[in-house]
C-alpha cells in the first residue's frame, strides 16, 4: 500500500520547515521519486533486522526536506496513478502535521524524543564517572549520543529496539554508528536526516557551507565528515 507518516517534522524560528517521512511506495516508482535533488533519502539497511523492499514489491523509504512543495511539483512529471496517491499521501500527511519549533543549535532528529535525551544524559554521566572524566563534557557528549543514535535509527527506519531499556538501547546503538561510518562500508546517506537550524547574523547564514539539500539547516553529514562545530553551537531540543 501507498503510504506517507511523518516521522519528524521541525521549523526554525525564521520560518525555514523540513520534514522527514516514511514513504512506500512500489519499487518501479524509486527512480523517479528519489531523482530530485532537494530529497535527502535512504532504505533500511540490510543486517539491522530490517529489509529494504516490503512484501509485494513495495519500497520502504525515508526521506526529508525543507523544500517538499517543489519536490511534489517536480512529481507531477510522472503521469501515473501510483504517483498521484504518493503524492496525495505526502502533502495530506504533511498538512496534518505541527512542525516543532526549533531555535538556533536546535536539532531536528527523527525518532528521537525527550526520554532518550534523558537517557543519553544518564548514559554519558555513568561513563564520565567510570573513566574519570571532566564532567563538564558531559553535555556535549550527550547530544552526540542521541545525535548519532537517530543516524541509527534511520538506518532500520524505527525507533527505539526496547522502548522500556532506553540507556541499553542507546548503548547498543552507539555501538552500531560505527558500522555507518566506518572505512569499509560507510553509509553517510543515513547522517542526512540530522539537522541543525544554522546561526545568521544580518540575515545571513554563518555556515552555509555546512548545509545540505535544507538551506539554514546544518546537515549531520557536512558535520562528521569536516570533524568541525559551528561558532555558538551548543546543542538543542529534540522534542519530536
Amino acid at each position: 500500500m501507498i503510504s506517507a507518516t511523518v516521522v519528524c517534522d521541525s521549523i526554525s524560528t525564521g520560518g525555514l520547515r523540513v520534514t522527514t517521512l516514511e514513504l512506500v511506495f512500489p519499487v518501479f516508482m524509486f527512480e523517479a521519486v528519489t531523482r530530485d535533488s532537494l530529497l535527502s533519502h535512504s532504505s533500511p539497511m540490510l543486517g539491522f533486522g530490517d529489509i529494504s523492499t516490503t512484501s509485494k514489491g513495495y519500497k520502504p523509504l525515508l526521506a526529508t526536506s525543507g523544500h517538499w512543495p517543489s519536490i511534489l511539483d517536480s512529481w507531477t512529471a510522472v503521469q501515473t496513478g501510483e504517483m498521484d496517491k504518493l503524492r496525495f499521501a505526502v502533502s495530506h500527511a504533511i498538512k496534518r502535521s505541527v512542525p516543532n519549533k526549533r531555535d538556533p543549535g536546535d536539532w531536528h532528529l527523527p525518532y528521537l524524543d525527550e526520554v532518550d535525551s534523558v537517557a543519553a544524559l544518564s548514559l554519558v554521566i555513568g561513563y564520565c564517572m567510570r573513566s574519570g572524566m571532566d564532567l563538564a563534557n558531559v553535555e556535549g557528549l550527550a547530544w552526540t549520543a542521541v545525535i548519532r543514535a537517530s543516524a541509527v535509527r534511520c538506518s532500520r527506519m524505527r525507533g527505539p529496539i526496547d522502548s522500556i531499556a532506553r540507556v541499553e538501547d542507546l548503548d547498543q546503538e552507539l555501538d552500531l554508528f560505527s558500522s555507518l561510518t566506518g572505512d569499509t562500508h560507510r553509509r553517510f546517506e543515513y547522517l542526512e536526516h540530522q539537522l541543525a537550524v544554522d546561526f545568521s547574523d544580518d540575515q545571513r547564514w554563518l555556515n552555509t557551507h555546512l548545509h545540505g539539500q535544507s538551506a539554514g539547516w546544518i546537515q549531520h553529514r557536512k558535520l562528521f565528515q569536516r570533524e568541525w562545530k559551528p561558532t555558538g553551537y551548543n546543542g538543542g531540543r529534540t522534542d519530536g
